[in-house]
């Protein structure tokens, strides 16, 4: 058990039977005659429904004890996508709703960490970057115009903004949080 103002985002808590993932947290200090109130914005891992609740500062939540499991990307099949668990080598589904906006990132054998809560997924963290190749872009530019980026289209369909001095073909580290380009790839 913690108290509400020790809530932080990516907690897993147990509320009304219930898992939840904590999003958000605010916290709000008493008046004079007012008491302090915690804000939480939280979204049931199950349903994938958010939700926000308020705490007094004292109150008690229950932490779920989260257990972290590394798994390989290795497939699609049809909306889930499946990954392997590199010691047993044992499939894993997961929905494509549970993965977001980070699907089109997926790459064959990429390790994800997963977190799970009494053999149920609850969460997932993608590595920071990625590396791609770049499918098409404009001809490369030796110019001197330093803060002039062009649009590249990298094989996995996602558009970002490179320097001009990248050509198609080439691979290209990516941030996959904000899609951006990080550096080239010399191989």
């Amino acid at each position: 058990m913690v108290v509400a103002q020790s809530l932080r985002p990516h907690m897993v808590v147990l509320l009304d039977g219930q898992v939840w993932r904590v999003l958000d947290v605010k916290a709000h200090a008493g008046g004079a005659q007012t008491r302090g109130v915690v804000h939480a914005r939280l979204l049931n891992v199950r349903t994938r429904n958010e939700s926000e609740r308020r705490f007094r500062p004292e109150d008690r939540v229950e932490e779920g004890e989260v257990e972290f499991r590394t798994l390989q990307y290795s497939y699609r099949d049809g909306n889930d996508h499946v990954f392997l668990d590199p010691r047993t080598y044992d499939p894993v589904p997961v929905p494509a709703d549970f993965l977001g906006d980070r699907v089109p990132f997926l790459t064959d054998g990429l390790p994800v960490l997963f977190e799970c809560l009494g053999g149920d997924l609850v969460g997932c963290r993608f590595p920071e970057s990625v590396e791609l190749r770049v499918a098409s872009t404009a001809p490369a530019s030796r110019q001197a115009e330093a803060n002039v980026w062009k649009e590249a289209f990298l094989e996995n369909g996602v558009m970002i903004k490179v320097p001009p001095f990248i050509e198609s073909g080439e691979t290209v580290r990516v941030r996959v949080a904000d899609r951006t380009y990080l550096e080239r790839v010399h191989r």
